[in-house]
């Protein structure tokens, strides 16, 4: 496969017209590439290496379609890597949307993950809008293969 030739070459793009150049060559397809098995891994490398404003396509793209993302075996691991990498509003908005849709992640094989590594950042503040969004349901979700683990973590996170 290309992609590894592709995220090497992604290490030594530098510049405005070089990260340019690439952010379109990529963002038309950033949706489908997200959701590939190979090519996943190009676009977290993009969120990784371009610099702020170049790999805004990425984080709009995630943040359009967050629950699909989220819920996707590769998607979720680019949104993982979103959260890593981004700052600021972007960051902000991110967490925010995956707060909000905190139940329809919870219930899903990868969507779960996207949860508890909000939680796994030890952020009081996160910990509890993440309990929060959840309150009222606790028994039934933590009977339910997928979501009973971000209760767990929920009760392991707590205060720190």
């Amino acid at each position: 496969h290309g992609t590894r030739a592709v995220q090497r070459l992604l290490e030594c793009v530098r510049g405005e017209k070089a990260e340019s150049l690439v952010a379109a060559a990529l963002a038309p397809r950033v949706h489908e590439l997200m959701r590939d098995l190979h090519a996943n891994h190009v676009v977290q490398r993009c969120v990784a290496t371009l610099t702020s404003g170049r790999n805004a396509f990425v984080f709009e793209a995630v943040s359009r379609a967050l629950v699909e993302v989220g819920t996707h075996r590769h998607g979720c691991c680019v949104l993982q890597r979103c959260l890593d990498n981004a700052a600021g509003a972007t960051r902000t908005n991110l967490v925010d949307s995956v707060i909000e849709h905190t139940r329809a992640l919870i219930a899903d094989q990868f969507g779960n993950y996207i949860v508890q590594y909000i939680l796994q950042l030890h952020e009081a503040k996160l910990t509890r809008r993440v309990v929060h969004a959840i309150t009222g349901s606790v028994a039934e979700l933590a009977c339910e293969k997928f979501s009973s683990n971000v209760i767990e973590k929920c009760l392991t996170s707590g205060d720190q």
